[in-house]
């Protein structure tokens, strides 16, 4: 009987040894040297779980500027998003991070005693050109302001400035309009 319990502990010792060895031997070493990539392409995760989309601005957003002239003009500049143009950028340091900014219209209001004089649109279309295809393509209209300095009663100035996010290059302009609504855009400053 002895003999028997002799076996069976011999038996068991080896089989707990080897038990200890397999634990010991798979401790994970070989994963810890994968990287991010190596360790998302072998998960079964799906790749959009890890994509991330931030809106610029996340919602709606609107400035109406009214201003009243020493001439009795009345300026009323609305700048506003359009939330169904975007234009997303990508970079290089997190490619699973989209970012979509939303594209800029302004609208430019001249009353005189409370009657319009003309009303019009700014946006990237008025001003891109042949030559710089790249640039108006990423480009968003930025700000856009009255100049009250560099307006008369006959010649309204309003300032824009774009930027394309992508390159971080700006244009910046002048747009000069008559008391009919006529308009004459200048280039004042680009990078």
């Amino acid at each position: 009987m002895k003999i028997n319990t002799y076996k069976k502990m011999k038996y068991f010792s080896v089989i707990a040894i080897l038990l200890i060895l397999c634990m010991v031997s798979c401790d994970g070493k070989h994963r810890a040297l994968e990287s991010h990539v190596e360790k998302l392409e072998r998960s079964n995760l799906s790749i959009s779980f890890f994509e991330q989309d931030i809106y610029v601005p996340e919602k709606y957003t609107a400035s109406i500027t009214d201003t009243i002239l020493s001439s009795g003009l009345k300026v009323n500049v609305k700048y506003y998003a359009v939330m169904d143009k975007l234009i997303t950028v990508r970079t290089n340091d997190n490619p699973n991070v989209n970012t979509h900014y939303r594209v800029f219209e302004s609208q430019i209001n001249v009353f005189k005693n409370n009657e319009l004089l003309f009303d019009d649109i700014l946006d990237k279309s008025d001003f891109s050109d042949a030559k710089d295809t790249e640039f108006w393509k990423n480009a968003i209209l930025q700000y856009v302001w009255l100049d009250e300095l560099g307006s008369t009663a006959l010649r309204i100035r309003i300032n824009c400035s774009f930027l394309a996010p992508s390159t971080n290059t700006y244009k910046s302009y002048s747009v000069y309009f008559n008391n009919k609504g006529t308009r004459e855009i200048q280039l004042v400053d680009a990078s």
